[in-house]
């Protein structure tokens, strides 16, 4: 929850503009919160909970934010927590894609892609 509550304005200003704002929430080894999940579903939607019954752990960190031209993938190692986006030492490569360039929108569509394959193996949060 302390990282959502970092971006909530930007977060609602994107989405009063159309842009999409939507979530995978892992919640192996117990660290997500309820409080957290609740934000998260006050901020995106659709929300994904994501769980892997086995012994491996739902850990990428891919932000994206997207808008009818642009959009922004940021891929690192920060979590999304106050520590992870404000106080840690972190790393992330964030890349702006102007959604009119053959390549850009060829990058957006894999991303979307790698999205798409977590959806399936997340559940819906209602």
């Amino acid at each position: 929850m302390s990282g959502l509550e970092h971006l909530r304005k930007s977060i609602v200003a994107l989405r009063k503009r159309g842009g999409v704002a939507e979530a995978i929430i892992g919640i192996d080894q117990g660290i997500a919160t309820i409080e957290g999940l609740r934000t998260a579903m006050k901020l995106f939607a659709p929300v994904y909970v994501f769980h892997d019954r086995g012994r491996r752990t739902y850990h990428p960190k891919l932000y994206v934010a997207d808008a009818a031209r642009t959009a922004t993938v940021v891929l690192g190692s920060p979590n999304l927590t106050e520590g992870g986006l404000f106080r840690g030492y972190e790393t992330a490569v964030a890349i702006e894609l102007d959604l009119s360039s053959d390549h850009d929108r060829s990058l957006f569509r894999d991303v979307s892609r790698y999205f798409g394959l977590l959806v399936k193996c997340g559940r819906p949060c209602q």
